[in-house]
Order: structure tokens, then C-alpha cells, then sequence
């Protein structure tokens, strides 16, 4: 039994080093294009690889991954040295994306309330359509013109 469980454990640790390369390579690969990080403003940190690698970064801190830790703390020295320049500036003012944002809040909320006021004329005339119905309804019963069938009733046999 003992032996099963580090076989398993052994398992489970090689495929979390082998999810934190394979993202490491990733990671290396958009650094080569770009000249930086392009995730995260240029950001680089064991938090975001372990992110991006789908593992709890508290996974490094298990004595167990000791060695793993090491390599990582490596790799991103070594990340920090490849990266050459700066991630691009935002090219979009965040003050002008806000008054954007604003406006077109703005013209939902008109085209709600514009929408609002139209169903609430429909509402007033199938209201008024209804109390039609109702007095011409009444209006036939009262004549003895109408016969009214409940569904939970049989209809008369003559009908």
C-alpha cells in the first residue's frame, strides 16, 4: 500500500513539473516574440506562472517541490534578463474609456425607459380591450345569447 501512494505521489508531482515547464516554455516563446511579458502590464512572477499553469502556487511551498521552487526562481531570473523592452503604454486614455463607457450607459438606460413607456401604453390598451370584452361578455349573457363551457364541467348534451 505504501509503495502505491508513492507511486501516486510521484505521479502527481512530475505532472505538476511538467505543467509549470510546458507553460514556462509558452511563456518563454511569447517573450522571444514580443521583447516582454504581454500578459499582466509586463508582469512576471512565480504567482502568475503558477496561474497560467493551472497549480496553486502554495504547491511550490510544499517541501516536496523544493527542488521545483528552485528551478522556478531560476527560470524567472532568467525570464527578467530576456525581457528587452517595456510592454507598449496604453494607448487609450482610461478617462476617455470611462467617459465612453458612460455615454453608453446613458443611451441604454434612455432606450429602456423609451421602451418602458411603450409597454406600458400597450399594457393601458389591452386593459381597456379587456374591460370591452367583459362588458360585451356580460352583455350576451345577460340576452341568453352565449352558453359558457367550464372545462371541468361536461357540455350539455343539446350544445
Amino acid at each position: 500500500m505504501k509503495g502505491q501512494l508513492e507511486a501516486y505521489q510521484a505521479i502527481n508531482k512530475q505532472a505538476t513539473i511538467d505543467k509549470l515547464k510546458a507553460t514556462a516554455a509558452l511563456i518563454d516563446e511569447e517573450i522571444a516574440q514580443t521583447g516582454y511579458y504581454p500578459e499582466k502590464y509586463g508582469r512576471l512572477s512565480r504567482k502568475e506562472l503558477c496561474r497560467r499553469a493551472g497549480v496553486g502556487e502554495s504547491t511550490l511551498k510544499n517541501p516536496t517541490h523544493r527542488a521545483t521552487n528552485a528551478w522556478v526562481k531560476a527560470w524567472l531570473r532568467k525570464a527578467a534578463r530576456a525581457k528587452g523592452k517595456a510592454p507598449p503604454p496604453l494607448t487609450e486614455d482610461p478617462a476617455n474609456s470611462l467617459e465612453q463607457k458612460h455615454a453608453l450607459l446613458a443611451n441604454h438606460y434612455n432606450a429602456s425607459k423609451i421602451e418602458c413607456a411603450q409597454l406600458r401604453a400597450e399594457k393601458a390598451d389591452l386593459e381597456a380591450e379587456v374591460i370591452d370584452l367583459k362588458r360585451q361578455l356580460a352583455e350576451a349573457l345577460a340576452d341568453d345569447n352565449v352558453t359558457l363551457l367550464s372545462a371541468w364541467r361536461k357540455p350539455h348534451p343539446n350544445a
